[in-house]
């Protein structure tokens, strides 16, 4: 079955932008999330996941779209409130795409304190080389090209590995070790 997903209008990115404003508010420096600009990377996911258009535009249709964005801030509240109580499921999944985007974010990384960026070639600190036990250890996780997990150990010279193998997948229909 195929969706047509509904483009947003510049009213309904003022709406969006206020409600991510509510649902995230600004915190010291930090704009709130619809202050910070990521309407585009919202409206982005939305695109590439049904669920979350389904969501956007519940809320959207749910919410006076003229007049949400003028209301007082604990109007907006409220009205955000009676959307969560009546339709939770969808209030739950436009929080989630809301949080994504904001968590997404560099200025909210350093905010927290997060290390933005690869794990790699930085990585995490790995214990020396144990002359006594003669063990050695690496390890890592990370995704493959089509966004499957992957890890792997070495544990004195030799290899541990595994990948997530799907059926139909020209690349990982089944397990790979390499050495």
């Amino acid at each position: 079955m195929t969706t047509t997903l509904r483009s947003l209008s510049d009213a309904d990115r003022t709406v969006l932008r206020a409600v991510m404003d509510r649902l995230v508010p600004p915190i010291d420096e930090l704009p709130g999330a619809g202050a910070m600009g990521l309407v585009p990377q919202v409206e982005a996911m939305t695109g590439r996941h049904a669920s979350f258009h389904r969501a956007l535009i519940g809320l959207l249709d749910d919410l006076a779209a003229e007049d949400f964005a003028a209301l007082p801030g604990a109007a907006q509240d409220a009205a955000i409130g009676a959307f969560e109580k009546a339709q939770p499921a969808i209030f739950n999944a436009l929080l989630e795409l809301v949080y994504l985007a904001y968590y997404a974010d560099e200025r909210v990384h350093r905010r927290i304190g997060w290390r933005t960026g690869p794990l790699q070639p930085r990585g995490f600190e790995l214990p020396p080389f144990d002359e006594e036990t003669n063990t050695a250890v690496s390890c890592f996780v990370g995704l493959s090209n089509s966004g499957q997990p992957v890890n792997g150990v070495e544990y004195n010279g030799e290899g541990y590995y595994s990948f997530v193998a799907t059926p139909g997948n020209l690349y990982l229909e089944s397990p790979i070790v390499w050495r």
